[in-house]
């Protein structure tokens, strides 16, 4: 595959369009954006996303392991409401810590 640098912006019609019957891959450059902006405004987010999901997992995680110790041991809902609470706080602890590299 064969790649074209172009400087100005195609539509999207002209980018699909196919060069002398040949499959053409084109790399649409911004004027205002720099290559090495747009690596960091991807790496921000990934991080972002990471910080994001790591809350979510912990919560998750301490929701299941707290329904399965009240089922063990019969606590119905305490173990519930406290490894929801733990996993909160565990999922704020990395949600902060991951927030903090975004800087």
């Amino acid at each position: 595959m064969k790649r074209v640098t172009v400087r100005q912006s195609l539509t999207a019609h002209q980018a699909a369009k196919p060069l002398n019957g040949r499959e053409v891959s084109y790399k649409l450059r911004s004027p205002f954006i720099s290559d090495e902006d747009k690596e960091e405004i991807n790496r921000k987010s990934g991080l972002a996303y990471a910080a994001a999901f790591s809350l979510f997992a912990c919560v998750l995680a301490g929701l299941i392991l707290g329904w399965i110790l009240d089922r063990w041991l019969g606590t119905k809902p305490w173990l519930l409401v406290a490894g929801l609470v733990l996993g909160a706080a565990a999922g704020l602890y990395e949600f902060i810590r991951a927030s903090s590299k975004l800087s």
